[in-house]
């Protein structure tokens, strides 16, 4: 994948979690309850998923030094 800021190659990897990565925007609350997504929170893709363990597929520019990852 290339940097949309830049055009540069990212770098793939995953954004590790013990629950379900999500995003929240800024002001809104997270969960205070470990292992769900808020009304608000918006999901990551997941690419690996085990009963204790997840990864949200992203890719990273050196470059920039942005992450970017897929939501569902």
């Amino acid at each position: 994948m290339n940097c949309p800021y830049c055009g540069r190659i990212m770098k793939k990897g995953t954004l590790p979690n013990e629950t379900h990565p999500y995003w929240v925007a800024e002001g809104e609350s997270a969960s205070k309850v470990r292992g769900m997504v808020p009304r608000n929170g918006v999901k990551l893709a997941l690419e690996e998923k085990t009963l204790f363990y997840k990864k949200a597929l992203a890719y990273y520019c050196d470059a920039c030094k942005k992450v970017i990852a897929s939501t569902m």
